[in-house]
């Protein structure tokens, strides 16, 4: 028994190195793919804004993801995104991209659809009575009078108690779409937004 004992404690520890271990060649690969699919999704949505603008922001939420552990997963993608567009550093007025608007805050939708209507050099204002109504009222008719100027509304979930919009021209709305859930951010048309939430 003290001879098993003995031998018990004279083993030397195995090292740990499951916390110290590289991140496997799969994990890598799929970071990157990650990291190039948000790269054409932020070219895809900042095209409006002019070659300059474009390159600032798509820099700016490539730059989320340097330093970080590539197996962080989807939060960390769309934390990516969020601190890139909508941080200090990200989208100014004159220049806006994506509208944000507190649950609540249903007066907060025209100035910010004006503004991103006046980046295309469209002079049609958009407007619409809030009082009473709710922001997705307001989305609503958003979505609906989008189309005529060939546009398309679309959602931009990063769970958070607030709605996060993007307009983009129709002929591109599917390749947002689809580059977007490649880069690993949940966006959608407004409709199937507006299903998930109960409002189709």
């Amino acid at each position: 028994m003290f001879k098993r004992l003995s031998e018990m404690f004279s083993r030397t520890p195995e090292t740990a190195t499951a916390d110290h271990s590289e991140p496997d060649a799969q994990l890598i690969e799929q970071a990157a793919a990650h990291k190039e699919a948000m790269e054409q999704f932020m070219r895809l949505v900042t095209r409006q804004l002019g070659e300059e603008e474009s390159e600032r922001l798509t820099n700016n939420v490539l730059a989320q993801f340097d330093g970080s552990e590539v197996n962080e997963g989807w939060f960390a993608l769309t934390n990516f995104l969020c601190e890139g567009l909508l941080g200090e550093d990200g989208q100014e007025h004159g220049k806006w991209l994506m509208i944000q608007v507190d649950w609540k805050a249903s007066e907060e939708i025209d100035w910010q659809v004006n503004e991103m209507l006046e980046t295309r050099g469209i002079d049609d204002q958009w407007e619409w009575d809030s009082d009473g109504r709710t922001v997705m009222d307001g989305l609503k008719v958003l979505s609906d009078w989008l189309p005529r100027h060939a546009l398309s509304l679309l959602s931009v979930d990063f769970g958070q108690d607030a709605y996060h919009m993007l307009i983009v021209d129709n002929e591109i709305a599917a390749r947002v779409i689809e580059t977007g859930q490649r880069a690993g951010v949940d966006v959608r048309s407004f409709q199937d937004f507006a299903v998930s939430q109960g409002e189709g």
